[in-house]
């Protein structure tokens, strides 16, 4: 791969991510409406937050994860956003992906990344729909964002950014219910999906 389809990828990616986080936070209604504006992204309507402490929690997780992507051997197996009450967790809603996959396969599958793009879009149009039609919290949350990955790989993140290990027991009950999202499998293989966890 060259070093600017992979500069390309990157971007592409992060932007993804950046606009995911976003859409998120905005559909679980976390903030008031208030503090988001209407953006396009991939030539399509996205609504991103305004605020000044919310986007710098986001900026700074990105450019954490972007360190770590352009690091040597990087391994991100799924970014989480994680919603609790409190000390419970709710929900999880997850994008897994094959980072070294999608780094290794990418330019010679999709030169100008359109069908990246395409993908990108449909994953977002249906996580709107899907967390749209999901029954609404009345209890104020809390948001935070989870990535696994392996020990090494944590170690190497710790450096750059608060990240630390994630409490298993942090959810409010043992069952819970998988939400699937959408899964695209080209040009990359990412999957997007919701874990609930019942009270």
């Amino acid at each position: 791969m060259s070093i600017k389809s992979e500069e390309n990828f990157i971007k592409v990616f992060l932007e993804f991510v950046e606009v995911w986080i976003h859409q998120t936070v905005y559909l679980k209604n976390i903030y008031p409406r208030s503090i988001f504006m209407k953006k396009k992204k991939y030539r399509t309507p996205v609504l991103m937050s305004v605020q000044p402490w919310v986007n710098e929690y986001i900026v700074k997780t990105l450019s954490s994860i972007e360190d770590y992507v352009r690091s040597s051997e990087p391994e991100l197996r799924r970014i989480v956003l994680v919603l609790s009450e409190g000390d419970l967790v709710k929900e999880k809603v997850i994008l897994e992906l094959d980072l070294k996959s999608i780094m290794k396969n990418i330019a010679a599958v999709d030169e100008y990344l359109v069908q990246l793009e395409l993908s990108f879009v449909s994953l977002i149009l249906r996580m709107n729909q899907v967390l749209s039609d999901m029954k609404p919290t009345n209890t104020e949350l809390q948001w935070w964002i989870e990535l696994e990955t392996t020990e090494m790989a944590a170690l190497q993140l710790s450096k750059s950014l608060d990240w630390g290990v994630a409490s298993s027991s942090s959810t409010s009950s043992s069952t819970g219910s998988i939400i699937p999202v959408m899964g695209v499998d080209r040009p990359i293989k990412l999957q997007l999906y919701i874990e609930t966890f019942g009270a």
